[in-house]
C-alpha cells in the first residue's frame, strides 16, 4: 500500500550513516490518492500510550527539507539500522498488531537512541481513516502493555490518576460506539495470569534494554490529541486541558 518516489532509500540511509545514535530514520508519508497533501511527518506520543499522526492534511509545502527529531516513526515506512534491530526486543506472538512502530521508537528512546524524520524522502501511502471498532481492542491491549512495560512502577503510580481517568474517558468512548463489550473482554484479557506472565516477560526485556531515564525517554511527548485526528469538543475543551496540566505538573518529577 505505498509507493516509494525518487531517491527516498537513499536519503534515509545517508542519513543514518552520517548520525550514528538515529537507529529509525522516517521518510515524509503523503497520501497516495493526493500526494501534496501530508499522512503523517512522524508521529508524537502521548505520554498515555498512545501514537498520533502529525500535519495530517496538510501541505506538503509546510514542512521543508531539514530533519527533525520525531517521537516516533511511522510503521507505513521506516527504515531501521540492522544493528540497533538485533540488539532490540521484537514482538512476541501474543503482541500480534498494532502500535509495533510505536513500540520499537519507544525502545529506541529507553536506550538512549534517536529516532528522525528525513522530509527529503518521500514515500506514498494509500491510507483511510476506518472506523476504530476493527482495530479497538488491539491497539488497546497493545497500549497497555506498552505502558506496563517501559514505564518503571514509579511512573506508573506517579501516572495513576491519569491513567484512571483515560479508563473513564474510554469507557463512556465505548459506550457511545457501542464497544462496552469490546471493552469488557479487554479489561478480562489484561488481568488473566497468562496475559500477565506474558507482560512481565515483555517488561523484563525492555527493562534489560534501558539506558536513560523515564523524563529523558519522554521528554518530547505530548499531552493533548490534535484537533484534525480528535475534533469533539469534549477532547479539545476538556481532556486535553486535564491532561496537559496533569503532564506538566509530573513530567520534572520522573528522574528515575
Amino acid at each position: 500500500d505505498t509507493l516509494p518516489q525518487g531517491n527516498w532509500l537513499e536519503e534515509l540511509i545517508s542519513f543514518l550513516a552520517a548520525h550514528p545514535r538515529a537507529v529509525l530514520a522516517q521518510p515524509l508519508v503523503t497520501l497516495l490518492s493526493e500526494p501534496e497533501l501530508i499522512n503523517t511527518s512522524g508521529n508524537r506520543c502521548h505520554y498515555l500510550g498512545f501514537g498520533l499522526m502529525t500535519d495530517y492534511r496538510q501541505p506538503v509545502s509546510s514542512i521543508g527539507t531539514q530533519p527533525a527529531s520525531i517521537d516516533s516513526a511511522s510503521g507505513a515506512a521506516v527504515t531501521i539500522r540492522a544493528s540497533w534491530l538485533k540488539s532490540a526486543t521484537l514482538f512476541p506472538p501474543y503482541w500480534f498488531m498494532y502500535l509495533e512502530d510505536v513500540a520499537l521508537s519507544w525502545q529506541a528512546r529507553l536506550m538512549g537512541c534517536e529516532v528522525w524524520l528525513v522530509p527529503t524522502a518521500v514515500v506514498q501511502h494509500r491510507h483511510t481513516l476506518s472506523h476504530v471498532s476493527r482495530s479497538y481492542y488491539h491497539l488497546e491491549r497493545n497500549r497497555w502493555r506498552l505502558l506496563l512495560a517501559v514505564y518503571r512502577w514509579q511512573t506508573l503510580v506517579l501516572l495513576g490518576p491519569a491513567l484512571a481517568l483515560m479508563e473513564l474517558g474510554q469507557l463512556a468512548f465505548a459506550l457511545s460506539e457501542g464497544l462496552l463489550t469490546t471493552r469488557v473482554r479487554l479489561w478480562c484479557g489484561l488481568f488473566d495470569g497468562s496475559a500477565w506472565r506474558e507482560t512481565w516477560t515483555l517488561r523484563q526485556s525492555y527493562q534489560r534494554l534501558r539506558q536513560v531515564s523515564d523524563y529523558e525517554t519522554t521528554r518530547q511527548f505530548c499531552a493533548t490529541f490534535p484537533k484534525e485526528l480528535l475534533p469533539s469538543a469534549a477532547v479539545q475543551k476538556v481532556a486535553n486541558p486535564i491532561f496537559g496540566w496533569y503532564w506538566r505538573l509530573t513530567k520534572w518529577c520522573s528522574w528515575w
